[in-house]
């Protein structure tokens, strides 16, 4: 793995670029020397996701099975959902451009994965 300053990949972020997408090159960028930011391929990237949205769907089916008062799911969306419960409003950032102001619902890609707990088993090689 190849380690470069912050002004050093400034000056070869095409080299890295290619690095990464040709011969699948990891590089790390350090900033007065502490690790800051990672260059990966796409494929190693998608890896981390699809690990993440795993351990997401282990960790919600846990939930899932816990004692306790349940929520209604419509009441979490709302709660959750910036577009249906004001922060669209008040913080634009949280909200993809043209969402403000709509009570559409579902844009967050975190509510639609939640959504779909319900209708798709674990992925392969998943266990719960």
């Amino acid at each position: 793995m190849k380690k470069h300053t912050t002004s050093a990949a400034r000056a070869a972020v095409a080299d890295i670029v290619n690095r990464a997408e040709y011969a699948g090159g990891r590089t790390v960028v350090h900033r007065r020397k502490k690790p800051v930011a990672a260059v990966i391929p796409m494929g190693d990237l998608k890896l981390i996701e699809q690990l993440e949205d795993e351990i997401d769907i282990i960790d919600a089916r846990k939930a899932m099975r816990e004692k306790g008062k349940n929520i209604p799911w419509e009441q979490i969306k709302r709660e959750l959902n910036p577009e249906q419960n004001g922060l669209c409003d008040r913080i634009p950032s949280l909200c993809p451009q043209g969402a403000r102001g709509s009570a559409g619902g579902g844009s967050l890609s975190s509510l639609k994965a939640i959504e779909k707990l319900s209708e798709n088993p674990l992925p392969p090689g998943c266990r719960s």
